[in-house]
């Protein structure tokens, strides 16, 4: 659930916090109200980075005459209004214009794009906050697991997963089967189509959900995961039950746009008229990108952020290096990313719904490893046959996955990315992806032994800071609850009721 910025440049660029929507027009809100000069210059703005991202020639081109290579691609821009957006360093200088406030010298279309990305970063970060699902348990295990992410791969990365809490599938399989599938899913096998009885169904198990997560949170949440939304010819009805029952309309993003221009138009404007905001369309090769930009004005794109899969792309858009991805990895080593930068592309906590197999899971990203190589962990996994299974089945999660503390018979073990470093001042750091300080621990390097070593139960460690350090109980219990709550422990393991 990445939020691509279509520009390599502000990829890499902090926007300075005294660039605010003053003077500038939200174009995540109702459309109507934004004068259509301003939201087709940041529409051709936006066109014309795509191109920039997915397609070498054009930067080739640009290189030896922009006027002519903007001319070429047939982009309404000029090399002034394109150069700040792609170039770093005049990126930088216009960072420093907009700190003093004086930015005359730049075209009013990269500050009114500019302006656009700033109000999709921060709805990005409030669409995370409102994922906070609204059962007291579930909502602190959601912030644990954050925090965990955060540890794993790095604050940067950590930021553009926006931890959704539910994610519905309508369909076994997806008949896209990219090459780079990070989940690798399976070829479409079988669709659950929207037939009385599984209507009626998908409305109860919708109410079951929302019990649970709140409607705020989820609102937020989507349907699809290692599938295609429109191979399913009844989608857009699902879109509408789900609106009726949460008040959000979910983002859709498709690897076929093209294959029936018409219906793709309906959606967005039905998406739109639900209270849509950002959706998406994956962007298989250039011949696709051509199709798309084709098929649609850059106006009616606006609010359709194109993801760069294709081989031509920048190298800020590398694919990660899991899943199906790991097959090809020999043959189109250049368009993967290398090391830690392939992590996860999973962006879901909570719970992960196949409505034809009537199976629910309950997941978390994290760095893809040997024992989860698609990038996130399945906890617990269940079927059901009605909607009060369904709530019994959530319930019974948990219960056993989502403690609100630690118990005193629970050991301490840090996570296997966790370190602990002694500072000179005798405080104590917690080294991960993320520094966490101890700060005025008692024999703070027998700690760090009692820390690494995991080999203590609560209890015990209790007893052992109390005995050895005369550290009170009720300090050690502050510090192993703060350890816990941050993601820095380990989960306890799961007790049967």
């Amino acid at each position: 659930m990445a939020m691509n910025n279509n520009t390599s440049a502000l990829s890499q660029t902090q926007f300075p916090e005294q660039e605010t929507a003053a003077g500038f027009v939200s174009l995540l809100g109702d459309l109507e109200q934004a004068p259509r000069a301003y939201r087709v210059e940041v529409a051709e703005t936006k066109r014309a980075l795509e191109r920039w991202v997915c397609d070498a020639r054009l930067r080739e081109d640009y290189a030896k005459d922009p006027a002519a290579a903007l001319r070429r691609f047939d982009l309404k821009l000029t090399p002034a209004q394109l150069h700040p957006l792609i170039d770093r360093e005049t990126a930088l200088a216009l960072n420093d214009a907009i700190a003093r406030g004086d930015t005359d010298a730049f075209p009013s279309s990269v500050l009114r794009y500019r302006a656009f990305i700033r109000e999709k970063i921060r709805h990005r970060q409030n669409h995370r906050l409102e994922n906070e699902p609204h059962h007291p348990r579930l909502a602190k295990w959601w912030w644990r697991q954050m925090y965990r992410l955060a540890g794993e791969v790095g604050v940067v990365k950590a930021d553009r997963i926006v931890h959704a809490p539910l994610s519905i599938e309508l369909t076994r399989g997806c008949s896209v089967h990219c090459w780079f599938c990070a989940l690798r899913a399976s070829k479409l096998e079988e669709i659950w189509p929207y037939s009385d009885a599984n209507a009626r169904l998908w409305r109860e198990v919708l109410d079951v959900l929302g019990g649970v997560i709140g409607p705020t949170a989820a609102r937020h949440g989507f349907l699809y995961w290692a599938t295609e939304p429109l191979d399913h010819p009844d989608y857009e009805r699902f879109l509408v039950d789900f609106h009726d029952a949460y008040g959000g309309c979910p983002q859709t993003t498709t690897a076929k746009p093209t294959a029936d221009v018409e219906r793709t138009r309906r959606l967005l404007r039905l998406s739109l008229s639900l209270g849509g905001h950002i959706d998406r369309f994956s962007i298989l090769s250039l011949s696709m990108l051509d199709q798309v930009h084709r098929s649609f004005t850059a106006e009616e794109l606006l609010r359709v952020e194109l993801l760069p899969q294709n081989r031509e792309a920048d190298d800020h858009h590398k694919k990660a290096n899991i899943g199906r991805a790991q097959d090809h990895e020999t043959k189109r080593a250049g368009e993967l990313s290398t090391g830690s930068s392939a992590s996860t592309t999973a962006c879901v906590s909570g719970f992960l719904l196949n409505m034809v197999d009537r199976r629910v899971q309950l997941i978390t990203p994290c760095a893809a490893s040997d024992d989860w190589p698609l990038g996130f962990r399945i906890l617990q996994e269940a079927t059901f046959d009605s909607a009060p299974q369904l709530a019994d089945v959530i319930d019974s999660m948990i219960d056993r996955q989502m403690p609100a503390t630690l118990e005193l018979r629970d050991p301490v073990r840090l996570r296997p990315n966790q370190r602990i470093k002694l500072a000179e001042n005798g405080d104590l750091h917690l080294v991960s992806q993320l520094s966490f300080p101890i700060s005025g621990q008692p024999q703070p390097q027998r700690l760090m032994a009692l820390l690494t070593d995991g080999a203590q139960t609560v209890a015990e460690l209790v007893e052992t800071r109390l005995e050895e350090a005369g550290v009170e109980p009720e300090r050690t219990l502050l510090l192993l609850h703060e350890l816990f709550e941050k993601g820095i422990l380990l989960e306890p393991p799961r007790h049967d009721p």
